[in-house]
Protein backbone atom coordinates (compact mmCIF):
# COMPACT_ATOMS: atom_id res chain seq x y z
CA UNK A 1 0.00 0.00 0.00
CA UNK A 2 1.40 3.31 -0.57
CA UNK A 3 2.59 5.93 1.67
CA UNK A 4 0.27 8.69 3.22
CA UNK A 5 0.98 11.20 0.38
CA UNK A 6 -0.25 8.20 -2.35
CA UNK A 7 -3.19 7.25 0.07
CA UNK A 8 -3.99 11.09 0.69
CA UNK A 9 -4.24 11.32 -3.46
CA UNK A 10 -6.70 8.45 -3.56
CA UNK A 11 -8.30 9.87 -0.62
CA UNK A 12 -9.54 12.72 -2.18
CA UNK A 13 -9.90 11.52 -6.19
CA UNK A 14 -12.50 8.96 -4.45
CA UNK A 15 -14.29 12.20 -2.81
CA UNK A 16 -13.90 14.37 -5.87
CA UNK A 17 -15.68 11.16 -8.19
CA UNK A 18 -18.26 10.71 -5.39
CA UNK A 19 -19.15 14.13 -5.05
CA UNK A 20 -19.08 14.53 -8.93
CA UNK A 21 -21.25 11.80 -9.96
CA UNK A 22 -23.68 12.56 -7.50
CA UNK A 23 -24.37 15.87 -8.34
CA UNK A 24 -24.16 14.73 -11.95
CA UNK A 25 -27.53 12.05 -11.18
CA UNK A 26 -28.97 14.73 -9.90
CA UNK A 27 -28.83 16.92 -12.59
CA UNK A 28 -29.20 14.65 -15.80
CA UNK A 29 -30.69 11.45 -13.93
CA UNK A 30 -28.15 9.26 -15.70
CA UNK A 31 -28.68 5.92 -13.90
CA UNK A 32 -24.61 5.44 -14.84
CA UNK A 33 -23.71 8.41 -12.51
CA UNK A 34 -25.63 6.45 -9.70
CA UNK A 35 -23.87 3.51 -10.47
CA UNK A 36 -20.23 4.93 -10.52
CA UNK A 37 -20.56 6.82 -7.25
CA UNK A 38 -21.93 3.57 -5.44
CA UNK A 39 -18.49 2.06 -7.28
CA UNK A 40 -16.53 5.06 -5.59
CA UNK A 41 -18.67 4.45 -2.58
CA UNK A 42 -17.17 0.52 -2.43
CA UNK A 43 -13.89 1.07 -3.23
CA UNK A 44 -13.47 3.44 0.38
CA UNK A 45 -15.03 0.64 2.35
CA UNK A 46 -12.73 -1.91 0.99
CA UNK A 47 -9.65 0.48 1.53
CA UNK A 48 -11.82 0.67 5.12
CA UNK A 49 -11.63 -3.04 5.31
CA UNK A 50 -7.69 -3.22 4.45
CA UNK A 51 -6.80 -0.76 7.32
CA UNK A 52 -8.66 -2.46 9.83
CA UNK A 53 -6.95 -5.59 8.99
CA UNK A 54 -3.86 -4.11 8.57
CA UNK A 55 -3.90 -1.85 11.60
CA UNK A 56 -5.70 -3.78 13.80
CA UNK A 57 -8.22 -1.32 14.60
CA UNK A 58 -11.93 -0.11 13.54
CA UNK A 59 -12.62 1.97 11.07
CA UNK A 60 -16.28 2.04 11.70
CA UNK A 61 -16.90 6.06 11.96
CA UNK A 62 -14.55 6.71 8.86
CA UNK A 63 -17.85 4.59 6.84
CA UNK A 64 -20.86 5.68 8.89
CA UNK A 65 -21.74 9.24 7.55
CA UNK A 66 -21.95 8.01 4.18
CA UNK A 67 -23.93 4.84 4.97
CA UNK A 68 -27.22 6.12 4.27
CA UNK A 69 -25.62 7.59 1.15
CA UNK A 70 -24.91 4.00 -0.02
CA UNK A 71 -28.07 2.56 0.87
CA UNK A 72 -30.55 5.59 -0.46
CA UNK A 73 -28.80 5.27 -3.76
CA UNK A 74 -28.94 1.63 -4.30
CA UNK A 75 -32.73 1.97 -3.56
CA UNK A 76 -32.85 3.99 -6.47
CA UNK A 77 -30.03 1.86 -8.46
CA UNK A 78 -32.23 -1.02 -8.16
CA UNK A 79 -35.52 0.16 -9.22
CA UNK A 80 -33.51 1.00 -12.25
CA UNK A 81 -32.29 -2.57 -13.07
CA UNK A 82 -35.89 -3.89 -12.29
CA UNK A 83 -37.03 -1.70 -15.18
CA UNK A 84 -34.52 -2.98 -17.07
CA UNK A 85 -35.18 -6.60 -16.04
CA UNK A 86 -38.65 -6.25 -16.77
CA UNK A 87 -37.57 -5.20 -21.00
CA UNK A 88 -34.96 -8.03 -21.08
CA UNK A 89 -37.67 -10.55 -20.07
CA UNK A 90 -40.45 -8.89 -22.20
CA UNK A 91 -42.87 -8.73 -18.93
CA UNK A 92 -45.07 -6.52 -19.76
CA UNK A 93 -47.17 -6.32 -16.54
CA UNK A 94 -48.26 -2.31 -15.85
CA UNK A 95 -48.32 -2.57 -12.48
CA UNK A 96 -45.04 -3.57 -11.60
CA UNK A 97 -43.34 -1.65 -13.74
CA UNK A 98 -45.32 1.65 -12.77
CA UNK A 99 -44.03 0.65 -9.10
CA UNK A 100 -40.56 0.81 -10.44
CA UNK A 101 -41.09 3.80 -11.56
CA UNK A 102 -42.61 5.51 -8.52
CA UNK A 103 -39.74 4.67 -6.67
CA UNK A 104 -37.12 5.55 -8.92
CA UNK A 105 -38.98 9.21 -8.79
CA UNK A 106 -39.73 9.41 -5.26
CA UNK A 107 -36.66 8.35 -4.12
CA UNK A 108 -34.59 10.39 -6.46
CA UNK A 109 -36.62 13.46 -5.19
CA UNK A 110 -35.90 12.76 -1.69
CA UNK A 111 -32.25 11.64 -2.88
CA UNK A 112 -31.44 14.80 -4.55
CA UNK A 113 -33.09 16.89 -1.89
CA UNK A 114 -30.36 16.19 0.47
CA UNK A 115 -27.59 15.96 -1.31
CA UNK A 116 -25.65 18.90 0.20
CA UNK A 117 -25.85 16.76 3.10
CA UNK A 118 -24.45 14.10 1.36
CA UNK A 119 -22.12 16.05 0.11
CA UNK A 120 -21.11 16.95 3.54
CA UNK A 121 -20.77 13.04 4.95
CA UNK A 122 -18.69 11.93 2.42
CA UNK A 123 -15.97 15.13 2.80
CA UNK A 124 -16.43 14.04 6.55
CA UNK A 125 -16.07 10.43 5.88
CA UNK A 126 -13.09 11.55 4.17
CA UNK A 127 -11.78 14.02 7.33
CA UNK A 128 -12.11 10.92 9.33
CA UNK A 129 -9.87 8.89 7.26
CA UNK A 130 -7.16 11.61 6.27
CA UNK A 131 -7.15 12.34 10.57
CA UNK A 132 -6.22 8.73 10.94
CA UNK A 133 -3.83 7.90 7.86
CA UNK A 134 -0.97 5.84 8.97
CA UNK A 135 1.92 4.32 6.25
CA UNK A 136 1.63 0.47 5.70
CA UNK A 137 4.63 -1.63 5.34
CA UNK A 138 5.13 -3.58 1.95
CA UNK A 139 5.23 -6.76 3.94
CA UNK A 140 2.41 -6.30 5.46
CA UNK A 141 0.44 -5.04 2.30
CA UNK A 142 1.66 -8.70 0.47
CA UNK A 143 0.77 -10.50 3.32
CA UNK A 144 -2.90 -8.93 3.39
CA UNK A 145 -3.44 -10.20 0.21
CA UNK A 146 -1.95 -13.59 0.59
CA UNK A 147 -4.02 -14.01 3.35
CA UNK A 148 -7.21 -13.18 1.84
CA UNK A 149 -6.91 -15.36 -1.12
CA UNK A 150 -6.11 -17.95 1.36
CA UNK A 151 -9.16 -17.21 3.10
CA UNK A 152 -11.20 -17.61 0.14
CA UNK A 153 -9.55 -20.91 -0.28
CA UNK A 154 -10.92 -22.39 2.73
CA UNK A 155 -14.02 -20.45 1.74
CA UNK A 156 -14.22 -22.85 -0.84
CA UNK A 157 -13.10 -25.77 0.84
CA UNK A 158 -16.26 -25.82 2.69
CA UNK A 159 -17.98 -26.48 -0.20
CA UNK A 160 -20.43 -22.75 -0.34
CA UNK A 161 -23.52 -22.76 -0.45
CA UNK A 162 -25.97 -20.44 -3.00
CA UNK A 163 -26.08 -17.63 -1.02
CA UNK A 164 -22.43 -17.58 -0.03
CA UNK A 165 -21.47 -16.57 -3.41
CA UNK A 166 -22.31 -13.25 -3.80
CA UNK A 167 -20.20 -12.40 -0.31
CA UNK A 168 -17.66 -14.26 -2.03
CA UNK A 169 -17.61 -12.19 -5.07
CA UNK A 170 -17.60 -8.91 -2.61
CA UNK A 171 -14.62 -10.48 -1.14
CA UNK A 172 -12.74 -10.97 -4.81
CA UNK A 173 -13.66 -7.10 -5.56
CA UNK A 174 -12.22 -5.80 -1.52
CA UNK A 175 -8.71 -7.71 -3.13
CA UNK A 176 -9.07 -6.01 -6.80
CA UNK A 177 -9.95 -2.53 -5.41
CA UNK A 178 -7.35 -2.65 -3.32
CA UNK A 179 -4.40 -4.39 -4.91
CA UNK A 180 -4.89 -1.22 -7.66
CA UNK A 181 -3.71 0.97 -5.03
CA UNK A 182 -0.79 -0.70 -3.88
CA UNK A 183 2.68 0.25 -4.45
CA UNK A 184 5.13 -1.24 -7.39
CA UNK A 185 7.39 -2.88 -5.04
CA UNK A 186 4.43 -4.89 -3.76
CA UNK A 187 3.08 -5.78 -7.23
CA UNK A 188 6.66 -6.92 -8.12
CA UNK A 189 6.65 -9.46 -5.18
CA UNK A 190 2.71 -10.16 -5.65
CA UNK A 191 1.96 -11.57 -9.28
CA UNK A 192 -2.25 -11.62 -8.43
CA UNK A 193 -4.04 -12.32 -11.47
CA UNK A 194 -6.45 -9.66 -11.75
CA UNK A 195 -7.83 -10.94 -15.31
CA UNK A 196 -8.90 -14.04 -13.40
CA UNK A 197 -10.41 -12.85 -10.09
CA UNK A 198 -11.82 -10.32 -12.51
CA UNK A 199 -13.55 -12.96 -14.85
CA UNK A 200 -14.69 -14.76 -11.61
CA UNK A 201 -16.64 -11.57 -9.85
CA UNK A 202 -18.13 -11.07 -13.23
CA UNK A 203 -19.84 -14.73 -13.52
CA UNK A 204 -20.66 -14.65 -9.97
CA UNK A 205 -22.96 -10.99 -11.15
CA UNK A 206 -24.26 -12.88 -13.67
CA UNK A 207 -25.44 -15.70 -11.43
CA UNK A 208 -26.15 -13.21 -8.77
CA UNK A 209 -28.31 -11.54 -12.04
CA UNK A 210 -30.78 -14.27 -12.60
CA UNK A 211 -31.50 -15.14 -8.86
CA UNK A 212 -32.11 -11.18 -7.94
CA UNK A 213 -34.30 -11.86 -11.46
CA UNK A 214 -36.24 -14.24 -10.05
CA UNK A 215 -36.98 -13.75 -6.96
CA UNK A 216 -39.01 -10.47 -8.01
CA UNK A 217 -41.35 -12.18 -10.39
CA UNK A 218 -44.61 -12.93 -9.23
CA UNK A 219 -45.50 -16.87 -10.45
CA UNK A 220 -49.02 -15.84 -10.66
CA UNK A 221 -48.21 -13.60 -14.07
CA UNK A 222 -48.98 -14.67 -16.90
CA UNK A 223 -46.02 -16.88 -17.97
CA UNK A 224 -44.62 -16.52 -14.81
CA UNK A 225 -44.07 -19.64 -14.07
CA UNK A 226 -42.10 -20.23 -17.35
CA UNK A 227 -40.11 -17.31 -16.68
CA UNK A 228 -39.07 -18.74 -13.34
CA UNK A 229 -38.18 -22.38 -14.31
CA UNK A 230 -35.95 -20.24 -17.07
CA UNK A 231 -33.93 -18.53 -15.45
CA UNK A 232 -33.72 -21.50 -12.29
CA UNK A 233 -32.24 -23.45 -15.60
CA UNK A 234 -29.78 -20.66 -16.35
CA UNK A 235 -28.75 -19.60 -12.81
CA UNK A 236 -27.67 -23.33 -12.18
CA UNK A 237 -25.82 -23.52 -15.90
CA UNK A 238 -24.20 -20.24 -14.60
CA UNK A 239 -23.47 -21.15 -11.14
CA UNK A 240 -21.82 -24.68 -12.23
CA UNK A 241 -19.71 -22.50 -14.40
CA UNK A 242 -18.69 -20.09 -11.33
CA UNK A 243 -17.70 -23.77 -9.42
CA UNK A 244 -15.38 -25.07 -12.40
CA UNK A 245 -13.48 -21.54 -12.84
CA UNK A 246 -12.88 -21.49 -9.07
CA UNK A 247 -11.45 -25.05 -9.16
CA UNK A 248 -7.97 -24.29 -7.73
CA UNK A 249 -8.73 -20.73 -6.60
CA UNK A 250 -5.45 -19.97 -4.72
CA UNK A 251 -3.22 -21.09 -7.18
CA UNK A 252 -5.10 -19.30 -10.34
CA UNK A 253 -5.22 -16.46 -8.22
CA UNK A 254 -2.09 -15.96 -6.51
CA UNK A 255 0.30 -18.53 -9.26
CA UNK A 256 3.69 -16.23 -7.76
CA UNK A 257 4.66 -14.91 -4.34
CA UNK A 258 8.16 -13.59 -3.95
CA UNK A 259 9.09 -13.41 -0.46
CA UNK A 260 11.97 -11.55 0.91
CA UNK A 261 13.32 -11.66 5.02
CA UNK A 262 10.20 -8.53 6.06
CA UNK A 263 7.47 -10.67 5.47
CA UNK A 264 5.72 -12.11 8.22
CA UNK A 265 2.69 -12.56 9.63
CA UNK A 266 -0.43 -10.12 10.34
Amino acid sequence: MPGKRKQTQFLKKNQKQIISSLRKFCIEKDPEALHKMRVELKKRKAYRYFLEATHGKKYKEAIKPTKSLFKKAGTIRTAFLNIDLFKNLKIRNKRLHDTQIQTVNSETNDFCHNQFEFIFAVKRSTKFFLNKLKKVSKSKTRTFFIHEIEEMQVNLDSNLVAEEWHEFRKRIKNVLYNYRLAGKKTKNKLDLNLQYLDELQEKIGQWHDKVVAREIINPRLKSGKLLIKKLNSESDEILNQVKEMAKDFKQKALPVIIFDSADKAL
